[in-house]
C-alpha cells in the first residue's frame, strides 16, 4: 500500500535474506531540494483554499465513510465492525504490502496467501482450493488503482458466505461515474495519500452501521456558519500538523496507537476540497506517455489502461542491469519498491508474484509533476538514446491528406473532427486565415496524427487556432491512445514554429491538464454534458433519472398525444431535407429571436453539412407536428457510435405542451434503444441538459503565447474571466470563441 510504505520502513528491523538482497532498496529517496520528483505528490495547505465541489468524491459522499488518521486502523476497525474474530482466515494476495499481513496477524487473523494467474489478478481455483471452513475475508487489492473484477469476485463471496475486502489505497478519489472500485466491497479502504500526498489519513466505506457513529456532515454546497468552518479547518490542521511533523517512529510490526483506529471528527466537505479535479487526467496522460514509450517494461497487467482507473505510480521492470536506477538517483527522481513482503511469505510458493516484485519498481505520475519532470523520467529510463520523434510535415490542402483523415477521425471518433466537417468550415470560413495543417508522421512513415490550425489577424495579432470552432468539441485527430501523444507535438510546434503570437487551442474535452501539458494558460471551461449508457438497457437508463424528470417524461408525453394528433418524423430522404431544414431554421429563430447564436452564414453551412451527412448516414433531424403544424424540430447526428446534438427550436405556441421537451426525449429513447453508446448534448449548462446527463467531461481552452503581444491578449483573456456573465457571452460570440 502507497501509504504505509514509509511507516514500515520506518519500524523494518528484518535482515534480509539472499534473495531479497538482490532487489532494489525499497525506496530510494533523491538529494533533498526543490528538484527532487517524489512519487507521491507533495501535500500543500493551499488546497484547503479551493471552492467546495459541488458533489463529494467517492466515498466521501456515502453515509457511512468514516475518516482515520491510519489506514491500519481503519482496516481493523473495519474488520471488527463486520464481526471477523481471532482465528479467522483471510485470503490475502501474494503481492501485497508488508503492513497488511503484519496488521491482520496482529489482529489474531491467519493469512492464506495465494499467487493469482499473473502475480495480480485472483485465480477462482486456487482460492476455491484454500477456502476452508474458516475462511471468513477475501482481501482484493486494486494494485496501482488498476481495477480488479471487483463484480465477479462480489457474486464469488456471497456463494460462499465471505467477506470481500477491497483495497483502493492507490487509487485517486474522483466524483467521477462509471467506476465500480470500492463500491461492491463490504469493506472499502481508501488513502489521501495518492490523492494529495497526505502522509496516513484514510477513509473507509463499510456495509454495516459502524458501533461508533459520527455525526453527519453538512450537504455538499450547503453553507454553514463561518465559525463551523473555521473550527472544522482548524481541527485538521491540528491533525495533518500532528502526522507531517511528530509522527512516531513504530518499534514493531503493525503497532497502533488506540487514537489511530477510532474515526475522526472530520467533514468530509472540508476533505473534499483536496481533491484536485484534474488529478486523474493528468495521472492517465502522463501514464499514457509513458507507457507508448516504454511497454516492453511495463508489466503485461499493466500494458492497457482502462477508462475508469487513475494510476498510482508508473510501473517500471527493470532489465538485468541496474544502471537505470544509477540515472534515476542521479536525477534526483525517487523510486520504490511498491509490494516488500512479509517475512511469514515464502516466496519460493508464489514464483508469479516474487518475479514481481522483485524486479518491478515504481516511478513517479501524480499530478504535482510538469511537462519537463515527466521528460526528466523519461531520459532517465531511455538507457541514453534518443526520444522517438514524430515528423512535423506541413500540408498545403485539406485534399493531400484526406485517405489518411478520415481514417484518424473514425478512430477519433469525433464527429467534429472530420473530414467533411473541416473541409466545409473553411471554404465557409476562411475569411482570409492561411492555413497551417501539419501532419505528424511515425518513424515508419504512417500519418498518426494530424493538427488542424489556420493563423488569422485577431485584434492586431497573429493568433493559430484550430480550424472548424464552430464545432462544440475540437481537439487533434488521431485515435484515442495517440492524444497525448499527439498534444506534445503540438506543443513542439509551438515551440519550434513561433510565427505567430498566439495559440488558441480551443474546446478540447477535459479540464485543466490541457494548460499543464501544453505549458499554457487555462482561459475558459465549460460545461458538455453527457447522457452515458453505459451498455444499459433504456429501461435501466430511465430508470436512472430523478423521479421528477421519469413524471415528466409520461406525463406530458400522455397529455400531447390526449391534445392534438402527434406525429415524429426523422428525416431520411434527400428531397424533404430542404423543407426540413427550412423549419428548424424558423422554429430556431421563433425561439430564440435575436438571441440566437447561428448567423446566416452559419445556416448555410450546416444546410450544406446537413446534406453531405444524409448521403454518409450521419444525419438526425427530428421534427415534432402537431396537427400538422411544425412544433419542435431538432438536428443532430450519429458518429462514433454516440448521438450528437447540434441545434434545436421550438413553436412558443406549443410551450404549454412542452413539445420541446416531449421531442427531446422521444430522440433520447430512441437512440438509446439503438444502441449508441452516449447522448452528447455539447457546450453549455442549460437546466435541460443537466436533467438528463449523468456525465460531464467539461471543455478547455488554453492560451499558449510565443510573444509580448500573445502575452498581452493572453493576459485580456485571463481578466475577461472576472466579466458578467452578459458581457463575456457578448465578447465571446463576437470573436467566435
Amino acid at each position: 500500500m502507497a501509504a504505509w510504505a514509509r511507516s514500515v520502513n520506518d519500524g523494518l528491523a528484518v535482515t534480509p535474506s539472499r534473495k531479497e538482497s538482490r532487489r532494489p532498496a525499497e525506496r530510494a529517496v533523491p538529494t533533498k531540494g526543490a528538484g527532487c520528483l517524489k512519487v507521491q505528490p507533495t501535500f500543500s495547505p493551499l488546497a484547503f483554499l479551493r471552492r467546495q465541489p459541488s458533489s463529494f468524491p467517492f466515498p466521501l459522499d456515502q453515509p457511512n465513510c468514516r475518516i482515520y488518521s491510519s489506514t491500519l486502523g481503519a482496516l481493523l476497525h473495519g474488520l471488527r465492525a463486520l464481526g471477523v474474530t481471532p482465528g479467522d482466515e483471510v485470503l490475502v494476495p501474494a503481492l501485497h504490502h508488508a503492513s497488511v499481513v503484519e496488521t491482520l496477524l496482529n489482529a489474531g487473523l491467519t493469512c492464506r496467501f495465494f499467487d493469482g494467474m499473473d502475480g495480480v489478478h485472483p485465480d477462482a481455483d486456487e482460492l476455491h482450493d484454500l477456502c476452508t471452513p474458516r475462511t471468513r475475508c477475501l482481501y482484493l487489492t486494486h494494485l496501482l488503482g488498476f481495477p480488479q473484477d471487483a463484480a465477479s469476485w462480489r457474486k464469488w463471496c456471497d456463494a460462499r458466505g465471505i467477506i470481500l475486502v477491497e483495497d483502493a489505497t492507490q487509487t485517486t478519489l474522483t466524483s467521477a461515474e462509471g467506476s465500480l472500485i470500492g463500491r461492491l466491497g463490504d469493506l472499502a479502504l481508501f488513502s489521501f495519500s495518492s490523492t494529495a500526498g497526505l502522509p496516513d489519513l484514510a477513509a473507509m466505506v463499510v456495509r454495516v452501521e459502524l458501533l461508533a457513529p459520527t455525526p453527519p456532515a453538512p450537504a455538499p454546497g450547503k453553507p454553514t456558519r463561518w465559525h463551523a468552518r473555521l473550527h472544522q479547518r482548524a481541527r485538521l490542521a491540528r491533525i495533518l500538523s500532528t502526522q507531517l511533523a511528530t509522527r512516531p517512529r513504530q518499534a514493531a510490526w503493525g503497532f497502533l496507537s488506540p487514537s489511530s483506529v477510532a474515526p475522526l471528527r472530520v467533514a468530509p466537505s472540508l476533505l473534499s476540497r483536496l481533491v484536485e479535479p484534474s488529478a486523474v487526467a493528468w495521472r492517465r496522460l502522463v501514464y499514457e506517455l509513458l507507457l507508448e514509450e516504454f511497454p516492453e517494461h511495463v508489466p503485461v497487467p499493466f500494458r492497457h489502461l482502462p477508462n475508469s482507473p487513475s494510476p498510482w505510480a508508473f510501473p517500471y521492470r527493470l532489465g538485468e542491469s541496474e544502471e537505470v536506477l544509477a540515472r534515476l538517483r542521479s536525477q534526483s527522481v525517487e523510486w520504490v519498491n511498491m509490494w516488500p513482503s512479509h517475512p511469514t511469505l515464502d516466496e519460493d510458493h508464489f514464483p508469479r508474484a516474487a518475479a514481481m516484485r522483485r524486479r518491478v519498481i515504481g516511478l513517479p505520475l501524480h499530478q504535482g509533476l510538469r511537462c519537463r519532470d515527466v521528460e526528466r523520467v523519461a531520459t532517465c529510463l531511455r538507457r541514453g538514446q534518443p526520444p522517438p520523434a514524430w515528423r512535423l510535415e506541413p500540408m498545403a490542402d485539406f485534399s493531400l491528406v484526406q485517405a489518411d483523415w478520415k481514417q484518424l477521425a473514425t478512430r477519433s471518433g469525433n464527429l467534429f473532427l472530420t473530414w467533411e466537417w473541416m473541409s466545409l468550415w473553411w471554404r465557409h470560413f476562411r475569411r482570409g486565415g492561411r492555413l497551417r495543417l501539419t501532419a505528424c508522421r511515425s518513424a515508419e512513415g504512417r500519418i498518426r496524427a494530424i493538427l488542424p490550425m489556420y493563423q488569422s489577424m485577431w485584434l492586431g495579432a497573429r493568433v493559430v487556432r484550430f480550424v472548424g470552432h464552430l464545432g462544440d468539441q475540437l481537439g487533434l485527430v488521431c485515435a484515442h491512445e495517440d492524444q497525448a501523444r499527439a498534444t506534445l507535438e503540438l506543443r513542439r510546434l509551438t515551440d519550434e514554429t513561433p510565427r505567430a503570437d498566439l495559440y488558441l487551442i480551443e474546446r478540447l474535452p477535459g479540464g485543466r491538464e490541457w494548460a499543464r501539458l501544453l505549458d499554457g494558460h487555462l482561459v475558459s471551461q465549460v460545461s458538455n454534458p453527457v447522457l452515458q449508457r453505459r451498455g444499459r438497457s433504456w429501461d435501466v437508463v430511465r430508470f436512472s433519472f430523478s423521479r421528477n424528470l421519469r413524471q415528466d417524461i409520461g406525463y406530458r408525453g400522455r397529455r400531447l398525444h390526449r391534445k392534438h394528433r402527434v406525429t415524429y418524423r426523422l428525416v431520411d430522404d434527400v428531397q424533404q431535407l430542404p423543407a426540413a431544414l427550412d423549419a428548424l431554421e424558423r422554429l430556431h429563430q421563433a425561439r430564440w429571436g435575436s438571441e440566437g447564436q447561428v448567423s446566416a452564414a452559419q445556416w448555410r453551412f450546416y444546410r450544406e453539412f446537413a446534406a453531405v451527412a444524409l448521403d454518409r448516414g450521419w444525419l438526425r433531424l427530428w421534427l415534432l407536428q402537431l396537427d400538422e403544424r411544425a412544433a419542435a424540430a431538432i438536428l443532430g447526428f450519429r458518429y462514433g457510435g454516440d448521438e450528437w446534438f447540434v441545434q434545436a427550436g421550438r413553436n412558443p405556441d406549443f410551450d404549454a405542451d412542452g413539445a420541446g421537451f416531449v421531442l427531446l426525449a422521444h430522440a433520447i429513447q430512441t437512440s438509446m434503444m439503438e444502441g449508441v453508446g452516449a447522448f452528447r448534448f455539447l457546450r453549455g449548462d442549460e437546466p435541460y441538459k443537466r436533467r438528463f446527463a449523468n456525465g460531464d467531461d467539461g471543455l478547455a481552452t488554453v492560451a499558449v503565447p510565443t510573444s509580448p503581444v500573445g502575452g498581452l491578449l493572453t493576459g485580456g483573456l485571463l481578466a475577461g474571466r472576472s466579466l458578467p456573465n452578459d458581457l463575456r457571452l457578448w465578447a465571446a460570440r463576437k470573436a467566435h470563441l
